[in-house]
Protein backbone atom coordinates (compact mmCIF):
# COMPACT_ATOMS: atom_id res chain seq x y z
CA UNK A 1 0.00 0.00 0.00
CA UNK A 2 1.81 2.84 -1.16
CA UNK A 3 1.58 6.28 0.76
CA UNK A 4 0.46 8.40 -2.44
CA UNK A 5 -2.48 6.40 -3.18
CA UNK A 6 -3.40 6.78 0.54
CA UNK A 7 -3.43 10.86 0.11
CA UNK A 8 -6.16 12.66 -1.23
CA UNK A 9 -5.23 16.42 -3.16
CA UNK A 10 -8.05 17.66 -1.24
CA UNK A 11 -6.33 15.97 2.27
CA UNK A 12 -3.39 17.87 2.48
CA UNK A 13 -2.76 21.83 3.38
CA UNK A 14 0.47 23.61 2.60
CA UNK A 15 -0.08 26.73 4.58
CA UNK A 16 -1.00 25.43 7.51
CA UNK A 17 -1.20 27.58 10.99
CA UNK A 18 -2.24 26.60 14.27
CA UNK A 19 -3.17 27.70 18.01
CA UNK A 20 -2.08 24.54 19.63
CA UNK A 21 -2.31 20.88 19.55
CA UNK A 22 -5.96 20.24 19.68
CA UNK A 23 -6.42 22.84 16.86
CA UNK A 24 -4.33 21.69 14.82
CA UNK A 25 -5.58 17.84 15.23
CA UNK A 26 -9.44 18.77 14.58
CA UNK A 27 -8.12 20.87 11.39
CA UNK A 28 -6.42 17.07 10.51
CA UNK A 29 -9.52 15.51 11.34
CA UNK A 30 -11.33 18.34 8.64
CA UNK A 31 -9.14 17.66 6.37
CA UNK A 32 -9.61 14.01 6.93
CA UNK A 33 -12.93 13.90 6.40
CA UNK A 34 -12.58 16.06 2.75
CA UNK A 35 -11.34 12.59 2.05
CA UNK A 36 -14.42 10.86 2.22
CA UNK A 37 -13.23 8.15 4.00
CA UNK A 38 -14.43 8.87 7.66
CA UNK A 39 -18.10 7.27 7.84
CA UNK A 40 -18.42 8.83 11.59
CA UNK A 41 -16.30 12.37 11.68
CA UNK A 42 -16.95 13.23 15.68
CA UNK A 43 -16.17 9.24 16.68
CA UNK A 44 -12.95 9.38 14.42
CA UNK A 45 -12.30 13.04 16.22
CA UNK A 46 -12.52 11.34 19.71
CA UNK A 47 -10.58 8.32 18.55
CA UNK A 48 -7.32 10.42 17.32
CA UNK A 49 -8.07 12.21 20.64
CA UNK A 50 -8.03 8.72 22.67
CA UNK A 51 -4.88 7.83 21.48
CA UNK A 52 -2.52 11.09 21.43
CA UNK A 53 -3.86 11.27 25.00
CA UNK A 54 -2.19 8.15 25.22
CA UNK A 55 1.49 8.92 24.19
CA UNK A 56 2.50 12.05 22.02
CA UNK A 57 2.40 11.36 18.22
CA UNK A 58 5.13 14.14 17.77
CA UNK A 59 7.88 11.86 17.24
CA UNK A 60 10.87 15.18 16.64
CA UNK A 61 12.74 16.72 14.32
CA UNK A 62 9.01 18.62 13.51
CA UNK A 63 7.16 15.86 12.76
CA UNK A 64 3.82 14.63 14.02
CA UNK A 65 2.21 11.37 13.18
CA UNK A 66 -0.81 10.95 15.05
CA UNK A 67 -3.40 8.05 14.08
CA UNK A 68 -6.45 6.18 14.64
CA UNK A 69 -7.78 2.80 14.32
CA UNK A 70 -11.65 3.01 14.16
CA UNK A 71 -14.80 1.36 12.79
CA UNK A 72 -16.13 5.37 12.46
CA UNK A 73 -13.25 4.93 9.19
CA UNK A 74 -14.40 3.08 5.75
CA UNK A 75 -11.15 3.06 4.07
CA UNK A 76 -7.82 3.27 5.12
CA UNK A 77 -6.35 7.44 4.51
CA UNK A 78 -4.12 9.96 5.13
CA UNK A 79 -4.42 13.89 5.54
CA UNK A 80 -1.36 15.99 5.89
CA UNK A 81 -0.02 19.73 7.11
CA UNK A 82 2.45 22.29 6.92
CA UNK A 83 2.62 24.44 9.00
CA UNK A 84 5.66 26.96 8.30
CA UNK A 85 5.75 28.89 11.64
CA UNK A 86 5.40 25.18 13.64
CA UNK A 87 2.94 24.78 16.17
CA UNK A 88 3.92 23.29 19.87
CA UNK A 89 2.79 19.41 19.96
CA UNK A 90 4.20 17.96 22.93
CA UNK A 91 6.65 16.96 20.78
CA UNK A 92 9.13 14.28 22.40
CA UNK A 93 12.05 16.79 21.31
CA UNK A 94 10.34 19.76 22.84
CA UNK A 95 10.66 21.33 19.81
CA UNK A 96 7.21 22.77 17.50
CA UNK A 97 5.98 20.44 14.81
CA UNK A 98 6.13 21.90 11.34
CA UNK A 99 5.06 18.65 9.07
CA UNK A 100 2.08 16.47 10.42
CA UNK A 101 0.39 13.26 8.51
CA UNK A 102 -2.69 11.99 10.15
CA UNK A 103 -3.54 7.85 9.57
CA UNK A 104 -6.84 6.93 9.65
CA UNK A 105 -7.19 2.92 9.47
CA UNK A 106 -10.28 0.74 9.61
CA UNK A 107 -10.86 -1.55 12.61
CA UNK A 108 -9.80 -4.35 10.83
CA UNK A 109 -7.41 -7.60 11.41
CA UNK A 110 -4.78 -6.13 9.25
CA UNK A 111 -3.56 -3.08 11.70
CA UNK A 112 -2.60 -1.24 8.11
CA UNK A 113 -2.01 1.63 10.34
CA UNK A 114 0.91 0.32 11.62
CA UNK A 115 2.14 -0.41 8.03
CA UNK A 116 1.27 2.88 7.10
CA UNK A 117 2.84 4.34 9.97
CA UNK A 118 6.36 2.29 9.46
CA UNK A 119 5.95 3.15 5.51
CA UNK A 120 5.67 6.90 6.28
CA UNK A 121 8.20 6.70 9.71
CA UNK A 122 11.01 5.29 6.74
CA UNK A 123 10.51 8.17 4.27
CA UNK A 124 10.28 10.56 7.02
CA UNK A 125 13.86 9.54 8.27
CA UNK A 126 15.42 11.58 4.99
CA UNK A 127 15.52 14.62 5.73
CA UNK A 128 15.89 15.70 1.92
CA UNK A 129 12.58 14.05 1.91
CA UNK A 130 11.22 16.12 4.65
CA UNK A 131 12.38 19.37 3.42
CA UNK A 132 10.64 18.49 -0.31
CA UNK A 133 7.37 18.49 1.50
CA UNK A 134 7.74 21.62 3.95
CA UNK A 135 9.25 23.19 0.11
CA UNK A 136 6.73 22.42 -1.90
CA UNK A 137 4.64 25.03 -3.46
CA UNK A 138 1.76 23.09 -4.48
CA UNK A 139 -0.60 20.11 -3.77
CA UNK A 140 0.80 18.65 -6.90
CA UNK A 141 4.78 19.13 -6.06
CA UNK A 142 4.22 17.83 -2.57
CA UNK A 143 2.73 14.50 -3.89
CA UNK A 144 4.90 14.36 -6.53
CA UNK A 145 8.09 14.34 -3.71
CA UNK A 146 6.25 11.33 -1.78
CA UNK A 147 5.64 9.50 -5.52
CA UNK A 148 9.49 10.04 -6.24
CA UNK A 149 10.43 8.81 -2.60
CA UNK A 150 8.75 6.01 -2.76
CA UNK A 151 9.36 4.79 -6.32
CA UNK A 152 12.91 5.22 -5.15
CA UNK A 153 12.52 2.97 -1.98
CA UNK A 154 10.86 0.48 -3.85
CA UNK A 155 13.76 0.45 -6.45
CA UNK A 156 16.61 0.07 -3.80
CA UNK A 157 14.51 -2.85 -2.40
CA UNK A 158 13.38 -4.74 -5.44
CA UNK A 159 17.60 -4.33 -6.36
CA UNK A 160 18.11 -5.96 -2.58
CA UNK A 161 15.64 -8.92 -3.65
CA UNK A 162 16.76 -9.43 -6.91
CA UNK A 163 20.75 -9.57 -4.86
CA UNK A 164 19.59 -11.72 -2.10
CA UNK A 165 17.98 -13.72 -4.75
CA UNK A 166 20.71 -14.28 -7.20
CA UNK A 167 23.47 -15.09 -4.24
CA UNK A 168 20.81 -18.03 -2.99
CA UNK A 169 19.95 -19.10 -6.52
CA UNK A 170 24.17 -19.45 -6.74
CA UNK A 171 24.36 -21.25 -3.97
CA UNK A 172 21.70 -23.54 -4.59
CA UNK A 173 23.27 -24.35 -8.14
CA UNK A 174 26.44 -24.96 -6.78
CA UNK A 175 25.06 -27.70 -4.22
CA UNK A 176 23.02 -29.42 -6.88
CA UNK A 177 26.04 -29.43 -9.15
CA UNK A 178 27.96 -30.96 -5.52
CA UNK A 179 25.49 -33.33 -4.76
CA UNK A 180 25.08 -34.47 -8.45
CA UNK A 181 28.99 -35.38 -8.58
CA UNK A 182 28.83 -36.69 -5.13
CA UNK A 183 25.63 -38.91 -6.69
CA UNK A 184 27.73 -40.07 -9.54
CA UNK A 185 31.01 -40.91 -7.73
CA UNK A 186 28.02 -43.19 -5.86
CA UNK A 187 26.60 -44.60 -8.34
CA UNK A 188 29.65 -45.23 -10.63
CA UNK A 189 30.95 -47.08 -7.38
CA UNK A 190 28.04 -49.20 -6.84
CA UNK A 191 27.60 -50.06 -10.67
CA UNK A 192 31.26 -51.34 -10.30
CA UNK A 193 30.42 -53.11 -7.62
CA UNK A 194 27.11 -54.67 -9.25
CA UNK A 195 29.34 -56.22 -12.37
CA UNK A 196 31.60 -57.51 -10.10
CA UNK A 197 28.85 -59.30 -8.64
CA UNK A 198 27.30 -60.53 -11.54
CA UNK A 199 30.66 -61.72 -12.47
CA UNK A 200 30.71 -63.85 -9.70
CA UNK A 201 26.87 -64.98 -9.87
CA UNK A 202 27.60 -66.43 -13.67
CA UNK A 203 30.79 -68.53 -11.97
CA UNK A 204 29.18 -69.24 -8.61
CA UNK A 205 28.15 -72.82 -7.12
CA UNK A 206 24.88 -73.40 -5.40
CA UNK A 207 26.45 -73.24 -2.13
CA UNK A 208 27.48 -69.55 -2.52
CA UNK A 209 24.58 -68.22 -4.83
CA UNK A 210 22.59 -67.28 -2.19
CA UNK A 211 25.07 -65.08 -0.48
CA UNK A 212 26.01 -63.20 -3.44
CA UNK A 213 22.26 -62.50 -4.42
CA UNK A 214 21.61 -60.88 -1.48
CA UNK A 215 24.89 -58.81 -1.58
CA UNK A 216 23.27 -58.22 -5.64
CA UNK A 217 19.94 -57.43 -4.12
CA UNK A 218 21.45 -54.73 -1.55
CA UNK A 219 23.90 -53.25 -4.49
CA UNK A 220 20.57 -52.68 -6.68
CA UNK A 221 18.77 -50.96 -3.25
CA UNK A 222 21.83 -48.77 -3.19
CA UNK A 223 21.43 -47.98 -7.10
CA UNK A 224 17.41 -47.55 -6.51
CA UNK A 225 18.16 -45.24 -3.86
CA UNK A 226 20.38 -42.90 -5.68
CA UNK A 227 18.50 -42.76 -8.65
CA UNK A 228 15.48 -41.33 -5.85
CA UNK A 229 18.07 -39.24 -4.95
CA UNK A 230 19.00 -38.19 -8.32
CA UNK A 231 15.01 -37.17 -8.88
CA UNK A 232 14.74 -34.91 -5.94
CA UNK A 233 17.65 -33.10 -7.73
CA UNK A 234 16.00 -32.46 -11.22
CA UNK A 235 12.90 -31.20 -8.82
CA UNK A 236 14.52 -29.37 -6.93
CA UNK A 237 16.22 -27.55 -9.61
CA UNK A 238 13.30 -27.59 -11.73
CA UNK A 239 10.68 -26.61 -8.96
CA UNK A 240 11.93 -23.02 -8.25
CA UNK A 241 9.14 -22.47 -5.63
CA UNK A 242 9.94 -25.75 -3.90
CA UNK A 243 12.00 -25.11 -0.58
CA UNK A 244 11.78 -24.84 3.24
CA UNK A 245 10.32 -22.55 6.12
CA UNK A 246 11.91 -22.69 8.93
CA UNK A 247 11.03 -21.62 12.41
CA UNK A 248 13.96 -20.40 14.27
CA UNK A 249 14.60 -18.54 17.84
CA UNK A 250 17.53 -17.28 19.28
CA UNK A 251 16.60 -16.61 23.03
CA UNK A 252 20.46 -15.88 24.15
CA UNK A 253 20.08 -12.99 21.23
CA UNK A 254 16.41 -11.88 21.24
CA UNK A 255 14.65 -13.27 24.57
CA UNK A 256 11.86 -15.83 24.45
CA UNK A 257 8.72 -16.01 22.18
CA UNK A 258 10.93 -13.85 19.32
CA UNK A 259 10.96 -16.63 16.06
CA UNK A 260 12.47 -15.77 12.73
CA UNK A 261 10.15 -17.27 9.97
CA UNK A 262 12.10 -17.46 6.72
CA UNK A 263 12.80 -19.94 3.83
CA UNK A 264 15.13 -21.43 1.88
CA UNK A 265 15.92 -23.20 -1.50
CA UNK A 266 19.15 -24.75 -0.61
CA UNK A 267 19.47 -28.47 -0.58
CA UNK A 268 20.36 -28.73 3.46
CA UNK A 269 18.63 -25.83 4.85
CA UNK A 270 20.26 -25.74 7.82
CA UNK A 271 23.30 -24.72 6.12
CA UNK A 272 20.94 -21.30 5.17
CA UNK A 273 20.44 -21.58 9.58
CA UNK A 274 24.12 -21.83 10.30
CA UNK A 275 25.12 -18.79 8.01
CA UNK A 276 22.32 -16.67 9.49
CA UNK A 277 24.35 -17.27 13.29
CA UNK A 278 27.75 -17.29 11.82
CA UNK A 279 28.62 -13.70 12.94
CA UNK A 280 25.63 -11.67 13.05
CA UNK A 281 24.25 -12.85 16.85
CA UNK A 282 26.27 -14.32 19.92
CA UNK A 283 24.64 -17.39 19.73
CA UNK A 284 23.78 -20.25 17.17
CA UNK A 285 19.99 -20.74 16.23
CA UNK A 286 17.37 -22.95 17.35
CA UNK A 287 15.41 -24.76 14.88
CA UNK A 288 11.43 -25.51 15.99
CA UNK A 289 10.55 -26.18 12.58
CA UNK A 290 11.73 -27.03 9.30
CA UNK A 291 8.80 -27.78 6.52
CA UNK A 292 9.70 -28.91 3.05
CA UNK A 293 7.00 -27.56 0.75
CA UNK A 294 5.98 -27.53 -2.72
CA UNK A 295 5.21 -23.67 -2.63
CA UNK A 296 7.39 -21.97 0.01
CA UNK A 297 7.27 -18.40 -0.64
CA UNK A 298 3.31 -18.99 -0.64
CA UNK A 299 3.68 -20.35 3.20
CA UNK A 300 6.21 -18.50 4.11
CA UNK A 301 3.82 -14.98 3.06
CA UNK A 302 0.95 -16.77 5.12
CA UNK A 303 2.65 -16.51 7.77
CA UNK A 304 4.45 -12.93 7.84
CA UNK A 305 0.70 -11.84 6.89
CA UNK A 306 -0.61 -13.97 9.93
CA UNK A 307 1.60 -11.90 12.00
CA UNK A 308 2.36 -8.45 10.72
CA UNK A 309 1.35 -6.93 13.36
CA UNK A 310 3.90 -8.49 15.48
CA UNK A 311 6.67 -7.55 13.56
CA UNK A 312 10.08 -6.82 15.74
CA UNK A 313 10.94 -4.58 12.86
CA UNK A 314 8.19 -1.78 11.05
CA UNK A 315 10.83 -0.11 8.88
CA UNK A 316 12.76 -2.81 7.95
CA UNK A 317 10.60 -5.32 6.25
CA UNK A 318 13.25 -7.51 5.13
CA UNK A 319 14.14 -8.33 9.23
CA UNK A 320 11.46 -11.70 9.39
CA UNK A 321 11.17 -11.29 13.20
CA UNK A 322 7.90 -11.93 15.45
CA UNK A 323 7.20 -11.38 18.65
CA UNK A 324 4.70 -14.23 18.76
CA UNK A 325 4.02 -17.83 20.76
CA UNK A 326 5.16 -21.09 19.23
CA UNK A 327 1.61 -22.30 19.93
CA UNK A 328 0.28 -19.46 17.42
CA UNK A 329 2.87 -20.15 14.20
CA UNK A 330 1.62 -24.11 14.83
CA UNK A 331 -2.08 -22.65 14.18
CA UNK A 332 -1.11 -21.00 11.14
CA UNK A 333 1.08 -23.76 9.62
CA UNK A 334 -2.10 -25.88 10.25
CA UNK A 335 -4.33 -23.83 8.77
CA UNK A 336 -2.32 -23.06 5.72
CA UNK A 337 0.02 -26.37 5.14
CA UNK A 338 0.00 -29.45 7.14
CA UNK A 339 -1.40 -29.88 10.84
CA UNK A 340 1.26 -33.23 10.95
CA UNK A 341 4.22 -31.11 10.75
CA UNK A 342 6.85 -31.50 14.21
CA UNK A 343 7.98 -28.84 16.23
CA UNK A 344 10.51 -28.65 18.69
CA UNK A 345 9.27 -27.10 21.86
CA UNK A 346 11.77 -25.96 23.39
CA UNK A 347 14.89 -24.91 22.38
CA UNK A 348 17.94 -26.42 23.19
CA UNK A 349 20.01 -22.89 23.44
CA UNK A 350 23.01 -25.00 24.44
CA UNK A 351 25.45 -22.13 24.15
CA UNK A 352 23.32 -19.43 26.09
CA UNK A 353 22.32 -21.86 29.17
CA UNK A 354 25.83 -22.96 29.59
CA UNK A 355 27.15 -19.53 29.44
CA UNK A 356 24.41 -18.60 32.08
CA UNK A 357 26.16 -21.51 34.37
CA UNK A 358 29.40 -20.24 33.57
CA UNK A 359 28.23 -16.78 34.68
CA UNK A 360 26.34 -18.19 37.91
CA UNK A 361 29.58 -19.95 38.78
CA UNK A 362 32.21 -16.61 38.34
CA UNK A 363 29.35 -14.77 40.72
CA UNK A 364 30.11 -17.24 43.41
CA UNK A 365 33.69 -17.48 43.05
CA UNK A 366 33.79 -13.63 43.56
CA UNK A 367 31.67 -13.86 46.76
CA UNK A 368 33.48 -16.29 47.98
Amino acid sequence: MRIRDLLAPESIQLNGSATGKEDVLNQMVSLMVKSGKIADEETYRKGVFAREEESTTGIGEGIAIPHCKSAAVKKPGLSAMVLKNGVDFDALDGEKVHLIFLIAAPDTEDNVHLDVLSRLSVLLMDENFTNGLKQAASVEEFLKVIDEAESEKEEKEEQKEVRARMREEAKLAKEIEEERKKLEKEQQHYQNALQRINAQLEAASDADRAAIEEKKAELVAQLDKIDKEFADVDYREANQRAGYVYVISNIGAFGENVYKIGMTRRLDPQDRVDELGDASVPFNFDVHAMIFSNDAPKLEAALHNAFADRKLNFVNQRREFFNVSLDEIKQVIKDNYDKSVEFVELAPAEQYRESLKLKEQMKKKCIK
